[in-house]
C-alpha cells in the first residue's frame, strides 16, 4: 500500500511538473510573440495549444466540478468559431479555393510573365496561368544574386512572344461588407423611417463600422442607407495607375519597359473575396 501510494504521489507530482511546464511555455512564448512578431500565423502552435491550456488553467483555478463545466462550455465556444457563420474577416469558401480570370494570352507557349512586387503575394497567381507560362519574380525582397539575374536574362531570351508583367488591381475590401451591413440594417427596421435612421446614425456614431447613414429621397422604400466615410473610399481607378507607376520604376532597373496603355484588368479570388489583378505589356 505504502509502494503504491508513493508511486501515485510520484505520478502527480510528474503530471503537475508537465502541466507547469506547458502553461509557462505559453505565457512565455505569447508574450514573445507580442514582442517580436504580433503577426497571426506566428501564433499558429499556440493556438493549437489553446483548447488543453484553457482546459489545465480551469482545472487549477476552480473546484473540480466547476472547471469541468466551465471547460466544456469553453471548448464548444472555441469549436463554434471553426463554423461559417464565425467567418472573423477569413474569405468566405468556395468550391474552388483560388480562381482567376484566363487572361487569353496569344501565345503563351513563347509568352513570360513577371511579376514585379512582394507585398501583395502574387505566387498563388501563378498557379491560375497557362501551364506553359513561366513567372518570374523581380525586386519582390529576397536578394538577387548575379546568377539568378543572368538566368532571367537567358529565360527572357529564350521567350520570343509578348511578355507581361502581373500586378495587384485596386480592390476596396470595405465595399464588400457594405451591402450585408445594409441588409442587417434593413432587417433590423433601422432603414424605413426618419426616426429610425436617426437612431441608425447615433448607433453609427458610437462604433467602428467605417460607415456613415445617407439619407434617401426616394418617396417610397428606405429613407436612408448605410455609405462608407469617405476615408474609406478609394478611386480604383487612380490607384491602378499608381500601381503601374511603381512597377515600371521597379522593371526600369531591370532593362524593361512597362506599358501603361496595355494594362488590363482580370477577375480573381481567394475563396469569396476578390484579389483582381492586372495584366500589361513590357517591352523587351
Amino acid at each position: 500500500g505504502a509502494g503504491a501510494g508513493a508511486g501515485t504521489a510520484a505520478g502527480d507530482a510528474a503530471t503537475a511538473g508537465r502541466e507547469r511546464l506547458l502553461l509557462v511555455f505559453f505565457a512565455l512564448g505569447y508574450l514573445g510573440w507580442l514582442k517580436l512578431f504580433g503577426i497571426y500565423r506566428y501564433l499558429v502552435p499556440l493556438e493549437l495549444l489553446a483548447p488543453l491550456t484553457v482546459w489545465l488553467l480551469l482545472q487549477r483555478l476552480c473546484k473540480p466540478q466547476l472547471a469541468r463545466r466551465a471547460g466544456a462550455w469553453a471548448l464548444t465556444l472555441c469549436a463554434i468559431v471553426v463554423f461559417p457563420f464565425s467567418a472573423w474577416s477569413h474569405s468566405g469558401w468556395t468550391a474552388a479555393g483560388f480562381t482567376a480570370d484566363d487572361p487569353g494570352l496569344a501565345d503563351p507557349s513563347s509568352s513570360l510573365v513577371y511579376t514585379v512586387h512582394g507585398d501583395p503575394p502574387m505566387g498563388w497567381m501563378a498557379t491560375l496561368l497557362p501551364p506553359q507560362v513561366p513567372v518570374v519574380a523581380l525586386a519582390g525582397g529576397f536578394p538577387e544574386s548575379p546568377a539568378y539575374l543572368e538566368r532571367i536574362r537567358a529565360l527572357a531570351a529564350s521567350r520570343h512572344g509578348t511578355h507581361y508583367v502581373m500586378l495587384i488591381a485596386a480592390a476596396n475590401h470595405e465595399e464588400l461588407t457594405l451591402a450585408k451591413k445594409n441588409q442587417l440594417a434593413s432587417w433590423l427596421g433601422q432603414t424605413g423611417s426618419d426616426a429610425a435612421c436617426a437612431r441608425l446614425e447615433r448607433m453609427m456614431a458610437k462604433v467602428r463600422f467605417h460607415v456613415g447613414v445617407e439619407p434617401l429621397a426616394a418617396p417610397d422604400g428606405p429613407r436612408c442607407r448605410l455609405a462608407l466615410l469617405p476615408r474609406y473610399r478609394i478611386d480604383l481607378a487612380a490607384r491602378n495607375l499608381e500601381l503601374q507607376r511603381k512597377a515600371a520604376e521597379d522593371l526600369q532597373r531591370y532593362g524593361l519597359r512597362l506599358r501603361p496603355d496595355s494594362c488590363r484588368v482580370h477577375r480573381a479570388a481567394i475563396g469569396t473575396e476578390p484579389y483582381p489583378y492586372q495584366l500589361c505589356e513590357v517591352d523587351k
